[in-house]
């Protein structure tokens, strides 16, 4: 997957082509959670539609604490990424995934 790129004026670049223009912002999932956790708090949108769950077992980009995934769709490529954020040992990480 491509490197997180952002333009001087402050615009992120597509995750597959690279170009600032053409990149929409889809669903998002946030998890919370105190380190280690089993559970915690996972909302997530899918479109206009809202859940609240209490699992964390499938999606979240850190493996001991939160997160943060938004899907994006380029309307150049017609890439579909996802954006993610994590926590691991008081590091922030951001990387685009397929």
């Amino acid at each position: 997957m491509g490197e997180i790129r952002i333009k001087d004026d402050d615009v992120l670049c597509c995750g597959s082509c690279g170009e600032p223009w053409g990149l929409h912002q889809g669903d998002i999932a946030i998890y919370l959670r105190n380190e280690d956790q089993k559970e915690g708090l996972c909302v997530t949108t899918k479109g206009f539609s809202v859940k609240i769950d209490r699992t964390l077992s499938q999606g979240n980009p850190s493996s001991r604490r939160q997160g943060l995934v938004i899907q994006f769709e380029c309307e150049l490529c017609s890439g579909d990424t996802s954006l993610l954020i994590s926590q691991h040992k008081g590091r922030t990480f951001i990387e685009w995934k397929k």
